[in-house]
């Protein structure tokens, strides 16, 4: 092989440290991005199954027949959600529908103080055959600044409230 004077030939030493420096702190954003992003989803949709669970025990009337419907809810939606949700972060409203139709739901909108904060309107979940609509909010805090503006929902930056909202009648359960 001929050897072509050093002169002539380019020092490549340190190249790819360099080319690496370049793509690292991009490629890292993205990659933590990516695993927020599926821990934000996750955060959803662990809210709705808690929802959907801690509903349950209203609509069977095992809330209302444990002498304490608030306890029983509270231990039910905790023991769902704590897997990926901090329980204390989890705000609810249970209301009865006083009307026996599922039209006059859209009447009871969420209420927000200024913090964006959920305001309760009670607990209140029913007799037998009521129309009972039960929400969870969770506020979600951001790590990546940048999603937290893209998804940004209310009035603290890097914050997204995730919502979950079950409508059902209860069943002909019976008090014994």
């Amino acid at each position: 092989m001929i050897k072509l004077p050093k002169l002539w030939t380019k020092n490549e030493d340190g190249a790819v440290a360099i080319e690496f420096a370049l793509v690292a702190a991009p490629f890292f954003i993205t990659i933590i991005g990516i695993l927020e992003f599926c821990l934000f989803f996750a955060t959803g949709m662990a809210l709705e199954g808690a929802a959907h669970d801690a509903a349950r025990v209203i609509r069977t009337g095992e809330a209302q027949k444990s002498g304490d419907p608030l306890t029983v809810f509270q231990e039910r939606l905790c023991s769902t959600i704590s897997v990926i949700v901090d329980c204390d972060g989890v705000s609810y409203e249970v209301i009865e529908i006083p009307e026996d139709s599922f039209y006059s739901v859209a009447d009871y909108e969420p209420q927000f103080d200024e913090d964006g904060n959920l305001v309760s309107q009670g607990f209140a979940p029913g007799g037998v055959e009521s129309t009972v609509l039960v929400r969870l909010a969770y506020r979600y805090n951001f790590m990546t600044p940048l999603i937290g503006h893209i998804l940004d929902s209310g009035p603290v930056e890097n914050v997204y409230t995730h919502m979950a909202t079950v409508v059902l009648r209860n069943e002909p359960y019976a008090f014994e």
